[in-house]
């Protein structure tokens, strides 16, 4: 009993390392980063990325409910995670069979472990967006503190969106191409699902 704890212990720190790994990675090296991310197949850090999803909706129901009553945040915060994990799941299976109708070697865990990556940009703007919200609530005046900060909040915002389109790009690329060779295949599917030749 005890091996096997140790054994789990050792198994979420080093999954811990990984995730903050990659994590770093998507910031610095995403497209070495993510080719990684679609050969990965534990599933601690699948956990680790949820646990940071719920924690947000845990964090916005705070904010805007103004409660710290823990059935109201559980059942509110949980309510929205499950719709947000059957939504995950049907846009992954969406790519899953568009990647079969056009004839491509998919691998589904490689869909989700990429996909689910590809969401820091979007969690990390969630929690920037509710934060201000709390510290620097609205109505901001046209002073030049308030121009100020909005200009600060489009550059992050820009850049955060600009971030998560690279690495859905990425995460489509590496997840629909097992072989590699097929960029034609690829070219061909992005442009008919999304109007943009590659």
């Amino acid at each position: 009993m005890a091996e096997t704890s140790v054994s789990l212990l050792t198994q979420l720190v080093a999954s811990w390392i990984f995730f903050t790994r990659y994590l770093f990675g998507l910031v610095f090296f995403p497209y070495r980063t993510m080719r990684q991310i679609v050969k990965e197949r534990d599933y601690y850090q699948l956990v680790y990325i949820s646990v940071f999803v719920y924690g947000y909706f845990i964090f916005a129901t705070m904010m805007r409910n103004k409660t710290l009553n823990p059935y109201f945040l559980s059942s509110s915060s949980g309510a929205i995670f499950i719709f947000f994990i059957a939504t995950f799941l049907l846009v992954t299976s969406f790519f899953y069979v568009i990647g079969r109708v056009f004839k491509l070697n998919v691998d589904y865990e490689s869909l989700v472990f990429s996909f689910a990556y590809s969401l820091s940009p979007t969690i990390i703007w969630f929690f920037f967006t509710s934060l201000f919200y709390f510290l620097i609530p609205p109505p901001r005046s046209f002073s030049f503190f308030g121009k100020s900060f909005s200009l600060f909040f489009l550059t992050i915002s820009i850049s955060l969106l600009l971030w998560k389109v690279l690495l859905f790009y990425l995460s489509l690329r590496f997840s629909l191409l097992s072989d590699r060779d097929d960029n034609d295949t690829f070219r061909y599917l992005v442009y008919t699902l999304f109007g943009v030749d590659v």
